[in-house]
C-alpha cells in the first residue's frame, strides 16, 4: 500500500489506469539473466567476480572476495558508505568497488546490506562474462564489441560512458533475448514511459 503518483497527481492516490514504474522488479530480472548466463557459461555462483571487472576500476580491501551469489544476495558489503539503498548509475557502482567492502562482506559475517551497487556491479560484470565488452576495454586500440572496433583511450569519465552505454545494450538484448522472449513478452528497453508512476510508499516528486 502507498503512493504512485506522477507530478500533477497532487494527492490523488494510484489509480488502475496509472502504470507503474518497474523500479527495483528489474533485479528480479538481472538476477534471472544473470543465473541463465552463469549456467549457460559453466562459471558457480561462488565464483569470484573480480575476473569480469573492468580493469580500470579501483578494487578496494575485500572485492577479491566478492562472489556472483553475494552480489545477487545483496551480500556483498559493497556501498557501506552510500546513503539507504544507494545511486543506480554506473558510476556508482565503479566507486563502490573502489571502495572496498564492510565488516558486512567479509568472510563468515555475510549479512544481507539492500544496496543498488551490488546490482550495477551483476550488469557489467556479466556482459564481460558474456564476452560482449573486453575488462580492458578503456585502453586498448584492438578489442571488439558485437563485432565492431573500439579504438581510443579513455580517460576514467569517458570509459565510464562508454562502458555504461555498452553494457546497457547488451543487457537490453540479452534479457530480451534470453529472459522475455521465451516468456512470449514484448521487447522492452530501459526507459519508463513519461506516464509511469513510481510506485514508492511514499509521494514521487518525479
Amino acid at each position: 500500500a502507498g503512493w504512485a503518483q506522477r507530478p500533477d497527481d497532487g494527492d490523488l492516490p494510484w489509480r488502475s489506469d496509472v502504470p507503474m514504474d518497474a523500479g527495483s522488479i528489474a533485479k528480479t530480472i538481472t538476477a534471472a539473466a544473470v543465473v541463465r548466463l552463469l549456467d549457460a557459461a559453466g562459471v558457480a555462483e561462488t565464483s569470484p567476480v573480480l575476473p569480469y571487472l573492468p580493469t580500470y576500476w579501483g578494487k578496494g580491501d575485500g572485492v577479491a572476495n566478492i562472489t556472483w551469489r553475494d552480489l545477487l544476495r545483496h551480500e556483498s558489503g559493497l556501498g557501506a558508505a552510500q546513503n539507504g539503498s544507494g545511486p543506480t548509475t554506473y558510476k556508482a557502482g565503479r566507486e563502490a568497488i573502489g571502495q572496498g567492502v564492510s565488516d558486512f562482506g567479509q568472510p563468515g559475517i555475510r549479512t544481507v546490506q539492500y544496496k543498488n551497487a551490488n546490482y550495477i556491479v551483476l550488469r557489467v560484470a556479466a556482459a564481460v562474462l558474456a564476452g560482449a565488452v573486453d575488462p580492458t576495454l578503456h585502453r586498448t586500440t584492438t578489442k571488439y564489441f558485437m563485432g565492431v572496433e573500439v579504438s581510443k583511450s579513455l580517460n576514467v569519465k569517458a570509459s565510464d560512458e562508454l562502458w555504461n552505454g555498452l553494457t546497457a545494450v547488451w543487457y537490453i538484448q540479452y534479457v530480451n533475448d534470453n529472459i522475455f522472449g521465451p516468456a512470449d513478452l514484448l521487447s522492452r528497453n530501459l526507459k519508463s514511459p513519461p506516464e509511469a508512476a513510481k510506485a514508492y510508499y511514499y509521494p514521487s516528486s518525479g
